[in-house]
């Protein structure tokens, strides 16, 4: 948005230049600030497209952009969905990000999504802002290493959310030990900044 704001400023100052410097008339004048200003709406929107679906500074991005996400980066990498054995969501415990990312979860994943751990590091050590993605890559890191998936933990009954399906296995409140040959790893900052990391085993071919 800042890039925007800037863009814009530049824009509407190339325009006042000009029209000084070579005494546009009135109606050349307006149709250069329309020009402009179209520009810029276009500048906007592929930002959107880039970085997210921004329209506020602290909301996270819908489902259907982490969808894309997380498909771009398996598609990048040249790896099959189900191969993906366990993924560390962004998990903030918000009714609209944690709706989201199960759907798209599911959306993404179909029957894949029951077979895989899912879990939120941020349960345990709470959003650390512009660490969280380090922290967490380094949760997937582990859980790779060492075939440990880590729990979310502080969930009681009581706590389910009419609007995501509880047959994902979410590592409610006790880490569990399985093969994590592939994990994912999702960021989804604040402003739209949304982005994947995929880490696996070495495999010596």
């Amino acid at each position: 948005m800042k890039k925007s704001i800037f863009f814009l400023a530049a824009l509407f100052l190339s325009v006042i230049v000009s029209a000084q410097n070579y005494k546009l008339s009135k109606q050349q004048h307006e149709d250069l600030k329309k020009a402009a200003i179209n520009k810029v709406e276009r500048f906007q929107e592929n930002c959107r497209l880039v970085a997210g679906d921004a329209s506020y500074s602290e909301k996270t991005c819908s489902g259907g952009i982490i969808d894309i996400t997380m498909q771009d980066f398996l598609k990048d990498a040249k790896i099959e969905p189900c191969e993906i054995d366990y993924i560390n969501v962004h998990g903030t415990s918000t009714p609209l990000g944690d709706v989201s990312e199960a759907k798209a979860i599911i959306d993404l994943f179909g029957d894949s999504a029951y077979k895989l751990n899912i879990s939120s590091s941020k349960s345990m050590v709470g959003h650390l802002l512009g660490a969280a993605g380090a922290v967490e890559a380094i949760a997937s890191l582990l859980a790779v290493k060492n075939d440990i998936v880590p729990p979310t933990i502080n969930f009681t009954e009581g706590d389910e959310d009419e609007n995501i399906d509880y047959n994902l296995n979410f590592t409610f409140n006790k880490a569990q030990k399985r093969v994590v040959n592939k994990a994912l790893s999702n960021t989804f900052g604040f402003g739209g900044h949304n982005s994947s990391i995929i880490f696996g085993k070495y495999e010596n071919k």
